[in-house]
């Protein structure tokens, strides 16, 4: 996502922000987030996806692992694969019955 799509949608969201609202809330660095995910054909240069603002420290991790996922899935360009989402706090599907 283009830096202007990011303010656009939210403000501009350079350096801390709060999350939750609550007037305690320690505000953190917070970065402007996309899905799909920018690496993949059906990211954000599509036009077609979904920002939200989110703690800079957990999109710094979450792109490690992705990085993690496309090496040890040996995913090449043009690749496919499926992303099952799941709701925060729910168990995998693999572990539902």
């Amino acid at each position: 996502m283009s830096k202007e799509q990011c303010i656009a949608q939210y403000g501009r969201v350079t350096g801390q922000c709060t999350f939750t609202g609550d007037s305690d809330e320690t505000p953190s660095d917070c970065d402007c987030d996309e899905y799909p995910f920018a690496a993949t054909n059906q990211g954000a240069k599509t036009g077609t996806f979904s920002v939200k603002r989110i703690d800079a420290s957990d999109n710094r991790r979450a792109g490690a692992l992705l990085g993690d996922f496309f090496r040890a899935q040996r995913v090449l360009d043009a690749d496919e694969f499926y992303v099952d989402g799941e709701p925060a706090g729910a168990s995998p599907a693999s572990k539902r019955r």
